[in-house]
């Protein structure tokens, strides 16, 4: 064989293997991972942490609530062991504590822009009168695909037709640039 020939055939199987690796490489980076869960979750974050799961592609899959079994325990570490090493894979060895930190510094940012909105004129007057009858409001913030805006829901329990429906008050937006809140929306409509 020449000289030629060989660099050719070289080159050839350097490119595969290129080629292979960024295959597999693209399929990490697009793969979504399951984390399979039991017990009670921890309501305080939900919001923040869904938000961050779906940045990471990391889910929480909650397959029992309290009551669990022995076999149901083993079933999910066994599951678990074989999807941590992919994440370690993607994310480095520190993905929990960085993905932690993130739910945590997002939740308490959330809570700030809550507290705020809770507290714009309008939205006081009327949360006001609906604990007056034993209701609230209740706050679902959501990141915008632009970094600095956020959406905000402002939803609770309205009396509609004759019948109480969970609905949404008010849509603000949020910039985090300004630090300022625009109501987007508010006329009343039953979500669920």
């Amino acid at each position: 064989m020449n000289k030629c020939m060989k660099k050719l055939i070289g080159l050839l199987v350097f490119c595969s293997l290129v080629l292979q690796v960024n295959a597999q490489q693209e399929s990490i980076d697009t793969t979504e991972f399951r984390i399979l869960t039991y017990g009670f979750p921890n309501g305080t974050d939900h919001n923040a942490r869904m938000v961050i799961q779906r940045k990471w592609k990391i889910y929480s899959w909650a397959v029992a609530g309290c009551s669990v079994t022995e076999q149901l325990v083993d079933s999910v570490k066994q599951y678990n062991d074989s999807v941590y090493p992919l994440i370690v894979k993607k994310y480095g060895a520190d993905w929990e504590e960085r993905f932690e930190a993130e739910i945590v510094a997002l939740n308490d940012f959330m809570y700030t822009i809550e507290k705020s909105v809770m507290a714009l004129a309008n939205v006081v007057e009327k949360n006001e009168e609906l604990h007056k009858e034993g209701n609230g409001f209740h706050c679902y913030i959501k990141p915008s695909r632009d970094a600095n805006t956020y959406t905000i829901s402002i939803e609770g329990w309205a009396k509609i037709d004759g019948k109480y429906s969970w609905s949404r008050y008010y849509i603000y937006s949020y910039d985090d640039k300004t630090k300022s809140f625009t109501l987007v929306d508010d006329t009343l409509k039953v979500v669920r």
